[in-house]
């Protein structure tokens, strides 16, 4: 999970074959102190977190950032 600055505050990993929505406890750790931005795959049937907010494709562009900052921390080894 990264902040607003870009730096990683939360990490953790699962397999390939684990439903996003099992990140649900990373997220509750910041309920407090910030939003989390996400796809639709960290929506949860049970009920979202309020701190989570699911992104339509095309909303909050800013998530992508997520996924720019380990392909550039590997063009750069």
């Amino acid at each position: 999970m990264l902040n607003q600055w870009g730096l990683v505050v939360a990490w953790t990993c699962a397999t390939a074959n684990v439903a996003d929505n099992i990140f649900q406890w990373l997220i509750r750790q910041f309920e407090e102190c910030m939003i989390v931005l996400s796809d639709t795959g960290f929506h949860a049937t049970e009920g979202d977190l309020p701190n989570l907010k699911v992104c339509q494709r095309g909303e909050w562009q800013d998530r992508m950032l997520v996924e720019f900052i380990p392909l550039y921390g590997m063009m750069r080894l």
